[in-house]
């Protein structure tokens, strides 16, 4: 008798038990997302600002760091502790995924949002500030016309006012700074400029501005029409040079570094049309890609499972902005590919219900799974399980578990946020409410 009634309290309990556990993964994302704030992100128009860091090496040395030799950054002073930013065009647009799916959640229920609200705008600013200020690096005069560098981040970024900006876990200073708009531009061509893989992240996190967010007004700009605006900037550029991303004095950067975008042109130029409700141009095609740019891709359809890596997260980014696919045919290849955090992604922007071969229950062992205090991989005290060591589990997923290269670092976390995000509004329903 006493045991039955142990497993009827038992029974009795599950509920509860299982309901704690997604109220501490919602608040799991609000401490991630404090984290972003406090430790990988200034937000402001200043160069440099509102632009998310890539990761935090608080071991490295600033005067003799492998990473600050290999980004051609110039530091001869000692000090301890690398802020770093790479590929921020990418990141940048995990940024605005995020940011957009907060801000729809918090305002179908009923909460303030002001505050991604402004995160978002500054993004977006930051973005025009890269595109304005990209000619200059070439002794130009800025313009607004869709070519970007990938990041402004001055080499003192790490200063603000004369003081640190940002501080370790000890309360001791990061003192340096590695990124392409302070150390690498001496040498364009070696990849700090835009490429394909970095616009095809950006038009991904531009698609969630525009579809969960449409009308959305912050200081009296519509948010998703300076997407709009910034999109159909890119797209017309790359379309005006025939798919190949020219600097101002006409050069293409080494393939290595994606200054051809023809392989991907057929579904940018539909996902801008998305982006921009054809405000600007009826259609963004041109010859080459209808032609030659749609038989390229549709060549990922037949051949997708012996792509390398860089080509399959980006199929799966661009398939899903430019609804391309269908649910199904995602989460199969998703699922083999290790990457179904697109699986979600699609389903939400094409309004399609998730495929049933992905159950909630798995996406929410994966959440559980992600450390309270940030994925990081070899820094002191890192406590990341298998799963959560890359800079990106779903853009590097053969890293998920560490990496081959003695990369140690602490990274953003938006890969995590932006799957929790997902989770949370496909299955609204069944979670605490999102506050």
């Amino acid at each position: 008798m006493k045991f039955g009634f142990s497993i009827l309290l038992l029974m009795i309990n599950i509920p509860l038990v299982f309901s704690q556990t997604d109220a501490k993964n919602l608040e799991k994302y609000w401490q991630y997302r404090q984290r972003f704030l406090n430790g990988f992100m200034s937000i402001g128009e200043a160069p440099g600002e509102s632009i998310p860091m890539h990761g935090l090496v608080p071991h490295g040395k600033c005067d003799s760091d492998y990473m600050i030799g290999f980004n051609n950054c110039n530091y001869s002073k000692p000090g301890k502790g690398i802020i770093y930013y790479g590929d921020e065009l990418i990141v940048m647009g995990n940024y605005l995924a995020v940011l957009a799916l907060e801000i729809r959640m918090l305002k179908d229920a009923g909460k303030s949002y002001q505050g991604a609200a402004e995160e978002l705008f500054y993004a977006l600013k930051a973005v025009e500030r890269v595109d304005r200020a990209a000619e200059t690096y070439f002794g130009a005069k800025p313009e607004l016309n869709g070519f970007m560098v990938r990041d402004d981040v001055p080499l003192d970024f790490h200063l603000k006012n004369g003081k640190a900006r940002f501080k370790q876990k000890d309360g001791s200073d990061y003192n340096c700074v590695i990124s392409d708009g302070g150390c690498e531009l001496d040498n364009i061509m070696n990849g700090s400029i835009m490429s394909q893989d970095q616009l095809i992240n950006l038009f991904l996190g531009y698609t969630f501005v525009a579809e969960l967010i449409p009308g959305l007004k912050y200081k009296g700009v519509h948010l998703s029409e300076l997407a709009a605006l910034q999109t159909h900037r890119i797209i017309t550029f790359l379309a005006k040079n025939k798919w190949k991303i020219r600097t101002p004095d006409g050069q293409v950067p080494k393939n290595s570094w994606g200054g051809n975008a023809i392989a991907f042109s057929y579904p940018l130029a539909k996902t801008a049309e998305r982006i921009t409700r054809k405000k600007y141009k009826k259609s963004y095609q041109t010859g080459r890609s209808k032609r030659r740019g749609k038989m390229i891709f549709n060549t990922f359809n037949w051949a997708h499972g012996i792509q390398h890596e860089r080509n399959l997260w980006m199929a799966f980014a661009i398939a899903t902005s430019s609804d391309h696919w269908d649910a199904k045919r995602m989460a199969k290849r998703a699922r083999k590919a290790d990457k179904i955090m697109y699986a979600l992604a699609y389903s939400v922007l094409n309004n399609e219900p998730l495929d049933k071969s992905i159950s909630q229950k798995e996406i929410k062992k994966m959440i559980d799974s992600a450390p309270w205090d940030g994925p990081c991989v070899g820094t002191p005290g890192c406590t990341s399980p298998d799963g959560w060591k890359s800079h990106d589990r779903w853009i590097a997923s053969d890293h998920k578990n560490g990496n081959p290269y003695q990369i140690h670092r602490e990274y953003n976390g938006l890969d995590v946020m932006l799957f929790y995000n997902l989770y949370h509004y496909l299955f609204k329903e069944k979670l605490p409410k999102y506050k």
